[in-house]
């Protein structure tokens, strides 16, 4: 009697699968086609998407090529298209380098609005545009008043960003050029006790911390120098 009974149950599931598939199976073929479709275009834009970013890399190989061989302007209107076009990481990595060749080009204030941009600019991360502004602050070093690069840095000197040791530096080199040398020696004692200081950067700050010694300005909390 039990056989007869399972018999019928699975009787019974047979036909309601009949019945949902003559209902719904189009929907079901439906959702499989989509799903299929969508996985092979998803796989195409990605290879595109990563062919597209390697012609820009060449780009910028190119235009980096340009720059050793002394065609600043060659490289630049690469990188200007580049900015505009490219794809991947490459745009702003074209901004940066087309702000920092207007920079060594002389022009401080052109090289200022562009790294200003640069700390706006969506496309790139945070820490990118900390560093743009980083950039910015010194260069600002030399044109503008010590206030106005301590605005710029504002949000660098918080615990734990990673331009912060730079940051100081920036503010240690403005004070100093503004013959604020309490402020210059606050910022040096900043660089100097903290851990992440790198080498090349102690030395340079060990450089201005000799300078406002010897004008017999205390450095506050300072370790020696080493």
């Amino acid at each position: 009697m039990s056989d007869f009974f399972r018999e019928v149950d699975e009787e019974l599931r047979n036909e309601r699968m009949k019945n949902l598939w003559k209902r719904y199976g189009i929907v079901f073929i439906a959702i499989a086609v989509l799903i299929v479709a969508g996985t092979g275009a998803y796989r195409g834009y990605i290879a595109w998407n990563d062919s597209q970013a390697a012609a820009s890399g060449d780009r910028y190989l190119d235009a980096m090529e340009l720059f050793e061989d002394g065609e600043a302007d060659a490289a630049n209107a690469i990188l200007k298209e580049l900015s505009k076009d490219g794809h991947g990481a490459y745009p702003v990595l074209a901004k940066f380098r087309i702000a920092a060749s207007t920079a060594a080009g002389g022009d401080s204030a052109g090289a200022i609005a562009l790294f200003d941009a640069l700390t706006k600019d969506g496309a790139a991360t945070s820490d990118l545009q900390d560093y743009a502004a980083l950039q910015a602050a010194m260069l600002a070093v030399d044109a503008e008043p010590y206030e106005a690069v301590k605005s710029r840095v504002a949000g660098l000197v918080t615990e734990g960003n990673v331009w912060r040791d730079l940051a100081h530096e920036a503010l240690a080199l403005s004070a100093w050029k503004a013959g604020e040398y309490n402020e210059a020696a606050r910022w040096v004692g900043e660089v100097t006790r903290s851990p992440t200081t790198s080498e090349g950067l102690r030395q340079r700050i060990n450089t201005l911390r000799a300078l406002l010694v010897g004008k017999g300005i205390e450095i506050p909390g300072a370790q020696s120098a080493g």
